[in-house]
Order: C-alpha cells, then structure tokens, then sequence
C-alpha cells in the first residue's frame, strides 16, 4: 500500500515530514479523519507516543496486517495523516521515518476529540460545576441498577444509624461529665 500526500492545487506534494511539515498541516490533515473513526483514538496515541519517545522502535513501527493496522487501513485519511507526520510504507509495516512535527501530538488529539457533550457547565455560586442528578423513569430497573440502588440504600440508612448512634454515646458522655463533676462539687 503506498499513501500519497497531494498538495493544495491536487498534485503530489513533496515533503519532509521533520522539516516542512508543522503542526498547523497535522491539524488540517487530522481533521479530514471521522472523529467517530476507530482509528480517531488510534491515531491519537500513535501520534502521542511517536512524539513523547521517537527513538523507542516500539512507537516507530505499525503492522497494517493487525488489527490495529486494519483501523488504520480501513480509513484512508488516518494514512494520510501517518504519512504526514513521517510515516512511510515499508511492506506490510508503517515506518516513522523520524519524529514527528513538534506539537503534532496536540493537534491530532485537538482535532480528533470528542465533541462536549454540552456546551457550558451550569456553576455553583463557588465556581465549581454544578452536579445534576437526572431520573428517569424509562422502565424497570436491570438487575444491576436495583442490587446498586439497594446497595446505596443501605449505606445510607447505616450511614444514619452510625450518626444517631455517636449522637447518643455524646450525650452519655456529656450526662456522664454532668455526673462527675456533680460528685466532685458535694465531695
């Protein structure tokens, strides 16, 4: 398999990935990627790895025939992207050719996150997000959900218990105090 880079008016671009390549093309590049891709979060460590440890061979080599090379193949753009940030076609095997764009890392995972699942945290007054518990009554509960509710249910009942309990043996031993400060006093 041979991946080619083509440049702005379709032909191929010529390139070295260490020298002419910056993070800002690894950021258009990545973007071209499906984020719902299974190679989305592959590419993401491949580019994070190579970048944190280019000389480490375990980083530097890919198998296209794994499963992880699959992901890889299976999405044309992911190639495109590998070929971008130095990786070159060597039989069956990816081969970094050197390390990557400095920052290329950053990009490729800027470009492949998930969307937010919503767009502003609702604040508490202190400034820290704001916890929002939702139920809902779809159905009944699996088994999961009732032995977990269970489970919360009582904890709490013997978080109480606990409570009420220290409460009483604090008033013994006020009650107690009372007592022996009262025969200290007749004495």
């Amino acid at each position: 398999m041979s991946v080619l880079i083509l440049g702005g008016n379709g032909a191929p671009a010529s390139m070295d990935a260490a020298s002419t390549v910056n993070s800002s093309v690894v950021a258009s590049v990545a973007a071209q990627v499906p984020k719902t891709s299974a190679a989305a979060p592959l590419l993401v460590k491949i580019v994070q790895n190579l970048e944190r440890d280019p000389t480490n061979e375990k980083f530097r080599s890919i198998n296209l025939e794994g499963k992880a090379g699959a992901k890889l193949v299976s999405e044309p753009a992911a190639m495109t992207l590998l070929a971008t940030v130095g990786f070159e076609t060597q039989g069956s095997r990816l081969v970094a050719s050197g390390a990557p764009p400095a920052g290329a890392a950053a990009a490729v995972a800027r470009a492949l996150a998930p969307p937010p699942l919503r767009s502003s945290p609702q604040l508490n007054a202190d400034g820290t997000p704001k916890v929002v518990v939702k139920e809902s009554n779809d159905g009944p509960l699996t088994l999961k959900q009732q032995a977990r509710r269970d489970a919360e249910q009582k904890a709490a009942r013997e978080k109480e218990e606990s409570k009420r309990q220290r409460l009483e043996t604090l008033e013994k031993i006020k009650k107690d105090n009372h007592v022996w400060a009262c025969v200290e006093i007749n004495q």
